[in-house]
């Protein structure tokens, strides 16, 4: 009993204002009800976690669906043209973003208002490694691949994000692979040594995916502007 009001403490110590932060604490908390960890791995585990938190300034609000498991990224912009504008202003921002529309075009309808993009930008993010019994902080860089659907429906746009991942390396060969972002999250299901670089991974990825967001607003909305010389 004492421990269990211990392992309470614990849980409600951990900063729960998201879900997605809320579910990481639940994770950790169901690995020692399981018997997966120990009563001293589990406080050891909680303790790193509070302490990688406080680090990284706490944790990043993910768009995560409890009903499909997966992660996912929408924005809501209200814009100032018509359609056939954004439509328009959409492409050429696409354009210039990624250098070249037809490499990440997928879907293109002016009628229903849809365009479907497949697009990329590189993460840098910090990663811990172990040389020996010490720990050392680098900065590693992972290409991030993800998919944008358009909707338009008068003057908004509806942005959702979807099939994000990343490219791995397989080790030989100068192959590669990709993993997802829902196999990353939550982060405490990996080694306690990689938390710190699958943490800022999905913190650069929204901070990268949010700034995009407000690149196509402010793109569509100076439409005049481009025109005024």
């Amino acid at each position: 009993m004492k421990f269990l009001k211990l392992l309470i403490l614990v849980i409600l110590s951990i900063p729960a204002s998201a879900q997605t932060l809320d579910l990481e604490s639940m994770n950790l908390q169901q690995k020692f009800i399981t018997g997966e960890w120990t009563q001293e791995k589990y406080l050891s585990k909680a303790s790193d976690f509070r302490v990688l938190l406080k680090d990284m300034g706490g944790y990043p609000e993910l768009g995560y669906r409890l009903e499909t498991g997966q992660i996912e990224y929408k924005y809501i912009l209200e814009v100032i043209p018509d359609k056939d504008v954004i439509f328009r202003r959409i492409n050429e921002w696409a354009a210039m973003k990624f250098g070249s529309l037809g490499a990440v075009l997928h879907y293109s309808d002016l009628s229903s208002g849809k365009i479907i993009l497949k697009g990329n930008f590189d993460v840098n993010f910090r990663d811990d490694f172990k040389f020996f019994w010490t720990k050392f902080e680098s900065i590693r860089r992972k290409t991030c691949y993800q998919t944008y659907v358009f909707t338009i429906v008068d003057q908004r746009v509806k942005i959702e994000i979807n099939n994000v991942r990343y490219e791995i390396s397989l080790g030989y060969e100068n192959m590669t692979s990709t993993i997802s972002i829902n196999e990353i999250y939550p982060i405490t299901n990996s080694p306690s040594i990689s938390w710190k670089s699958n943490l800022d991974m999905l913190y650069q990825t929204k901070n990268h995916l949010s700034s995009f967001a407000g690149e196509v607003q402010l793109y569509i909305d100076n439409f005049e502007e481009d025109y005024e010389f």
